[in-house]
């Protein structure tokens, strides 16, 4: 197993992590750290380290094609500097259109 393949691995494992997390606050018939407000905030922010893991994940997955791409940047073509998951998932996208997932079209 090669270097990206093992952080491939150990972020789909912090994935599994995080959504047992969810499970718990999720399941639980009380709030775990008895306020219900900080059950939400803590459910909301393991979603969003869960969509940013994903992200980052599919740029350890396919990082040569992502590197190539960003290259083409004129402003900031250095992609281990990229951080926002609203501007890596459309590079991504370019990669491969099935990477994102997108709704079922309306009939």
């Amino acid at each position: 197993m090669n270097e990206a393949d093992f952080r491939y691995q150990r972020q789909m494992q912090e994935i599994s992590v995080r959504f047992a997390a969810i499970d718990l606050i999720v399941s639980a018939t009380k709030p775990r750290s008895l306020r219900t407000e900080l059950d939400n905030e803590m459910l909301w922010l393991q979603l969003r380290m869960i969509v940013e893991l994903v992200t980052f994940a599919g740029i350890t997955a396919d990082q040569q094609r992502y590197a190539t791409l960003r290259a083409d940047v004129l402003k900031n073509p250095d992609y281990t500097r990229d951080g926002k998951v609203n501007k890596i998932l459309p590079t991504l996208a370019r990669i491969s259109c099935h990477f994102c997932m997108r709704p079922p079209k309306s009939p």
